[in-house]
C-alpha cells in the first residue's frame, strides 16, 4: 500500500514538474518568436483531461499573451476569460491570478477606448497587490503597473502625474526577479516611450525632455531584443516603427523613413513569401506610418517618391483584404472595422497630392477604386459570414471615373470626404467632388470639433453650434460651390470616420442670424443621401414594392428606459393607414423580431437603440425598455442571419443610422446591417433624436413618400417643410431636424394605391425615436432615457 501510494505521489509530482516545464518552454518560445509553436504546446497541454487547475489556468493566460502579440484583441480577452472561469469568487489564496486577469482586461479596455473602465480594472488589481501579505511571490506584479500607468495616459491631470512613477515601479518590480524573461522587461519600456511620445507636443511643458526619454526607451527595448531575443522579428519590427514615429515626431523625417524601411525589410519574406498572416498588420502599420513622412515636404512635392508609395499603397490592398477576412466575426463587421490598418485614407491622401501636382485624372481612378474596393471587401466579408458566396461582388473597374459618370444624372453630385489622422504632425480632410462634368479633388486642416457639432450637450451655445457649422461650410462645401450650385439637385455623400458623424444638409454658408431659416442651410440646395456603394447595383432606380408592410412594436417593461406606450397606440393606428401591413406587438426576444422582418417589403421598427460609443461593442436595440435584458434586446450582426431581408425600412430609434464612426467601409450602425443583410434603403437618425421635432418632421417625411416621391428628395422637402414651421429659433437648431438621413438607393416606394395623406401613420413615428444614452439632455421631452 505504502508502495502504491508513493508511486502514485511520484507520478503526480512528475506529471506536475513535466507540465511545469512545459509552460516554461512555451513562454520562452513566445519571447523569442516562435508563437505557433507556443501556441501548439499549450493547446495540446489544455487537451489533456488530467492537467491541474492551477496549469490550465497559466495555460489560457500564456496563450492571451500569444494573441496579444498578434494583435488578436477578441481571442486576447476571450483567452482571459477561460482563465477567470477557472477561478474561484474571491479566494485570498487566488488574488493574485485575479489581479492578472483584471490586468489583462484593463489592456484590453484600454485598447477599445473604454478608458474609465480601464482604470477601474487596473486600480482593482493593484489593490489586491497592495493587500498582498508577501508581496515578493507575486511574479507578475510588474505588470499591473505597467497596465495602470498605460491607462493612466489618458485620464485626469492628477492621474497624468502619476504614469510615469508607475512604469519606474514596474521597472523595479522586474528588476527584482531572476526568473523573469527579458521579453517582458522590453515591454515595459515601450509602454513607457508610448506614454513619453504622448507629450511630445510642442503644446506640453518640457516636451523635448519626453522626447529624450522616448528615444532612450525605444533604443533600450529594442537592445534587449535584439540581444536575448533576436528571432522575434515581430516585435522587433514594431519597436522599429515606434522609434520611426518617434523620429517623425523629432523632426527628423529622413530618419524615420530609415527605420520604417528597415521594420519592413524585417519582415518581408514573412509576408510577402510565406504569406504569414501574423505579420500583416505590422507591415499596413509601417506603411500607415510612412504617410507621416510624406505629408511634409520636400516629400510631399516629390512626384517620384509619392508615385513609389503608392504603388505600395495599392500592392497592400490585397493584404489588407486577406487580414480583415482573416479576422472576421460578425460581431467585428460592428465594432472598429480595423479602420487603422487600411491602406485606404493614406491611397487617397497620396493621390490627392498627385493630382494636385499632374492633374492626371488616372489618380481620381485610383482613389476611387481604393475607396469602392474597402467597401466591397466588407461587403464580401459579411455575405461570406451570411452563408451567402453567391453574393460576393468582383473587385471594382479600373475605369471609375468613366463608369460613374456614365450613371450619373446631369443634375445628381458625389461628394466623397474622408478624414486623414496623422498624429501629431497634423490631421486632414480628403475630400472628392464629382458631377457629370466637373470634377474637384481639395485637401483642408481638421478641426475634431466639427464631427460632434449636433452632440453638443445641453446647455449649449447656439453662436457657437452655427460656427461649427460655418466653418464646416467654409472648408469642405465653399471650395466646391461652383461645381454644385444651381446646378445638382441630388448631392450622394459618402465618408469615413469622424466624418460620418457629420450631417451635411445641416452646413450653413451664414452664421449672422440667430434662426438657421435665414442661414442658409445647405438642405435647400440638394437632397442629400449616404449610399454604400460608388458604383449602385444594378436595378438601382427601381420603384420598391411596400405593399407587404410590416410593424414591429415594442413590449411594455419595467426597465430603466423609457415606456414605449405612445408608440405603441400609434403602431395600432398605423398598420391599418395609407401603408398598411401586419402589427405584430409580440415581439419579446431577437428570434422572434428577426422571423418578423423576414420578406417584408416596408418595415417599420423602433425602440431604444443605444450602447457604449468608443467601446468593443456593438451598438443594441431594445424592443422594452432595458438594454441590460438579453431577451428582449437585437445587435446588428445578429440582422445578418436574415435570408429575406425587408427592401425599406424606417429604422426610428437614436443613432441608428451611425453609432461608431471609425470604419474604412462606412460607419458601424444598425444600417449597415440592413444594407448587408439585403435591404434596399434605410431611413434612420444619425444622432440621437428629440420627440416633438422628429414627430413634425416625420410626418411631412412619410406625406412625401406617398406621393411616390424618392426617399432623398421626400426627405429634403420634409425638413425645409419642418423649418418653415418651426415657431422659435431654438426649434431650427440642426440638432432638431438634421439628425434623420437616407442610407442606400434612392428609389421611390410602390404602394399600389393612390397617393394619401399619411399624418396619422406618421403622427408616433417620431415617437419611436428613443435613445439608449444618459449623456444626452434637451430643454423639452424626449426619448433618451
Amino acid at each position: 500500500m505504502v508502495s502504491f501510494l508513493l508511486s502514485t505521489w511520484l507520478c503526480a509530482h512528475s506529471g506536475l514538474a513535466q507540465t511545469g516545464a512545459t509552460l516554461q518552454r512555451a513562454e520562452q518560445a513566445l519571447c523569442d518568436g516562435d508563437d505557433l509553436g507556443a501556441e501548439r504546446s499549450l493547446l495540446k497541454l489544455l487537451a489533456e483531461p488530467g492537467i491541474e487547475r492551477t496549469a490550465r489556468f497559466e495555460a489560457w493566460m500564456l496563450l492571451a499573451e500569444i494573441h496579444y502579440q498578434r494583435s488578436a484583441q477578441e481571442q486576447f480577452l476571450a483567452a482571459t476569460d477561460s482563465a477567470a472561469k477557472l477561478l474561484g469568487l474571491t479566494n485570498g489564496q487566488e488574488q493574485e491570478a485575479w489581479a492578472r486577469v483584471e490586468t489583462n482586461r484593463c489592456r484590453h479596455a484600454f485598447f477599445a477606448m473604454q478608458y474609465a473602465r480601464a482604470i477601474e480594472l487596473g486600480e482593482s488589481a493593484i489593490a489586491r497587490y497592495r493587500r498582498a501579505a508577501d508581496k515578493s511571490l507575486w511574479k507578475c506584479a510588474f505588470r499591473i503597473h505597467q497596465a495602470l500607468a498605460a491607462s493612466y495616459r489618458i485620464s485626469t491631470p492628477e492621474r497624468k502625474e502619476k504614469v510615469f512613477a508607475h512604469f519606474d515601479t514596474a521597472l523595479a518590480l522586474i528588476h527584482a526577479r531572476t526568473d523573469v524573461l527579458p521579453y517582458w522587461e522590453a515591454s515595459i519600456w515601450r509602454s513607457l516611450s508610448n506614454a513619453a511620445m504622448d507629450r511630445m507636443a510642442r503644446s506640453v511643458p518640457d516636451h523635448a525632455m519626453y522626447g529624450d526619454r522616448c528615444e532612450l526607451a525605444q533604443l533600450h527595448a529594442l537592445r534587449i531584443m535584439e540581444r536575448n531575443h533576436p528571432n522575434n522579428r515581430l516585435e522587433r519590427a514594431m519597436l522599429m516603427n515606434l522609434h520611426g514615429l518617434y523620429l517623425v515626431y523629432d523632426g527628423q523625417p529622413d530618419g524615420c523613413m530609415r527605420w520604417l524601411e528597415r521594420s519592413q525589410n524585417l519582415v518581408a519574406d514573412d509576408v510577402w513569401r510565406a504569406h504569414d498572416e501574423r505579420f500583416i498588420p505590422t507591415w499596413l502599420l509601417t506603411l500607415r506610418w510612412k504617410a507621416f513622412v510624406y505629408y511634409g515636404e520636400p516629400w510631399r512635392s516629390d512626384t517620384t517618391a509619392l508615385k513609389s508609395y503608392l504603388a505600395e499603397l495599392q500592392a497592400a490592398e490585397s493584404l489588407f483584404t486577406r487580414f480583415a477576412a482573416m479576422q472576421a466575426t460578425a460581431k467585428g463587421l460592428f465594432t472598429r472595422d480595423r479602420y487603422d490598418y487600411a491602406p485606404l485614407t493614406s491611397s487617397a491622401a497620396t493621390c490627392q497630392r498627385l493630382w494636385a501636382i499632374t492633374r492626371d485624372t488616372r489618380y481620381i481612378d485610383q482613389a476611387l477604386h481604393a475607396t469602392e474596393k474597402a467597401r466591397r471587401d466588407a461587403w464580401n466579408i459579411a455575405q461570406s459570414l451570411r452563408g451567402r458566396p453567391e453574393l460576393r461582388l468582383p473587385d471594382p473597374p479600373v475605369d471609375m471615373l468613366a463608369q460613374l459618370r456614365q450613371r450619373m444624372d446631369p443634375m445628381e453630385g458625389l461628394m466623397y470626404c474622408m478624414s486623414y489622422g496623422l498624429g501629431q504632425v497634423g490631421s486632414r480632410v480628403i475630400t472628392l467632388t464629382l458631377t457629370h462634368d466637373s470634377v474637384a479633388f481639395n485637401e483642408c486642416a481638421f478641426n475634431y470639433d466639427w464631427a460632434w457639432a449636433l452632440d453638443m450637450p445641453e446647455p449649449s451655445d447656439p453662436a457657437r453650434e452655427r460656427r461649427a457649422f460655418h466653418s464646416l461650410y467654409q472648408a469642405l462645401y465653399a471650395p466646391v460651390k461652383h461645381l454644385l450650385h444651381d446646378r445638382v439637385t441630388r448631392l450622394r455623400v459618402m465618408s469615413t470616420s469622424e466624418l460620418s458623424k457629420l450631417s451635411f444638409d445641416a452646413l450653413i454658408a451664414d452664421t449672422s442670424s440667430t434662426d438657421i431659416r435665414q442661414c442658409h442651410p445647405l438642405v435647400e440646395e440638394h437632397a442629400i443621401s449616404y449610399p454604400y456603394f460608388l458604383l449602385p447595383p444594378e436595378g438601382e432606380g427601381h420603384p420598391i414594392d411596400s405593399r407587404n408592410g410590416i410593424y414591429l412594436a415594442p413590449t411594455t417593461g419595467s426597465g430603466e428606459l423609457t415606456d414605449l406606450v405612445m408608440l405603441r397606440e400609434a403602431m395600432a393606428r398605423w398598420h391599418e393607414g395609407a401603408l398598411p401591413g401586419q402589427l405584430d406587438s409580440s415581439v419579446t426576444d431577437a428570434t422572434r423580431a428577426i422571423q418578423g422582418m423576414e420578406g417584408a417589403g416596408f418595415l417599420v421598427w423602433g425602440g431604444h437603440c443605444g450602447g457604449n460609443l468608443f467601446m468593443d461593442d456593438e451598438p443594441i436595440t431594445s424592443f422594452s425598455t432595458s438594454f441590460t435584458d438579453s431577451t428582449t434586446t437585437l445587435l446588428p450582426s445578429q440582422l445578418l442571419i436574415l435570408r429575406e431581408a425587408p427592401t425599406f425600412v424606417v429604422h426610428a430609434a437614436c443613432q441608428s443610422g451611425v453609432f461608431h464612426p471609425y470604419g474604412s467601409s462606412g460607419s458601424i450602425s444598425f444600417a449597415r446591417a440592413f444594407l448587408f443583410a439585403g435591404s434596399r434603403t434605410v431611413v434612420a437618425a444619425q444622432h440621437v433624436a428629440d420627440e416633438r421635432s422628429s414627430i413634425r418632421l416625420l410626418e411631412h417625411l412619410m406625406d412625401e413618400l406617398a406621393d411616390g416621391q424618392p426617399p432623398d428628395l421626400a426627405l429634403q422637402h420634409a425638413k425645409l417643410a419642418y423649418l418653415r414651421e418651426a415657431v422659435s429659433a431654438e426649434d431650427t437648431r440642426p440638432l432638431y431636424w438634421a439628425t434623420w438621413q437616407v442610407w442606400g438607393e434612392c428609389a421611390p416606394l410602390e404602394t399600389g394605391d393612390p397617393p394619401r395623406s399619411l399624418w396619422p401613420w406618421l403622427a408616433g413615428g417620431a415617437l419611436v425615436v428613443v435613445a439608449g444614452g444618459r449623456a444626452f439632455r434637451m430643454r423639452r421631452r424626449s426619448f433618451s432615457v
